[in-house]
């Protein structure tokens, strides 16, 4: 496959698995989607496990994503794990009448203590074995804060909510 061919730095998925893998205090997480799926129905855990992993040793994991995303079953669960908050964000309709595709948050990207990712892919699994995406790996604590500074105003706006039940 495609993703066995890449060499390991060109490839996105296990440097963002590991920068999971090292955050010791915080994860912030702002996407589209997030699912353990890929749109074939086919498993993919990888993103999925290292926020859990990060949960499980006591960082404090906040996801946040867009009406689109909140109804995946990933997004349930994830929601009911310790360690881990979940917010949407729902942007109200414009007044003038539906525009397709907008009004929906599609930032994708991650703070983890700090250092951030920015990328162009969703966290379901054609994203990152299927598709071509951009991701950005900063290793800067300026920009990181920068990054994490945006997702706390999404965070507490009058926009995020809690997940619908």
């Amino acid at each position: 496959s495609l993703h066995d061919a890449l060499p390991i730095s060109l490839w996105d998925l296990p440097r963002l698995v590991s920068w999971i893998g090292g955050a010791k205090r915080t994860l912030r997480i702002q996407v589209l989607t997030y699912k353990t799926t890929s749109r074939d129905g086919s498993a993919f855990h990888e993103l999925d496990d290292a926020v859990r992993a990060a949960a499980k040793r006591g960082v404090s994991v906040e996801l946040l994503v867009s009406t689109w995303g909140e109804k995946a079953d990933a997004v349930r669960a994830l929601a009911s794990t310790p360690n881990v908050a979940v917010r949407v964000l729902d942007i109200p309709k414009f007044s003038g009448g539906d525009v397709p595709f907008g009004r929906v948050a599609h930032a994708k990207f991650a703070i983890m203590d700090d250092r951030a990712w920015l990328g162009t892919g969703n966290w379901e699994g054609d994203y990152f074995y299927a598709s071509r995406n951009l991701s950005l790996f900063f290793d800067d604590p300026t920009l990181a804060g920068e990054l994490a500074r945006v997702f706390d105003d999404e965070w507490r706006s009058v926009y995020a909510r809690a997940p619908a039940r």
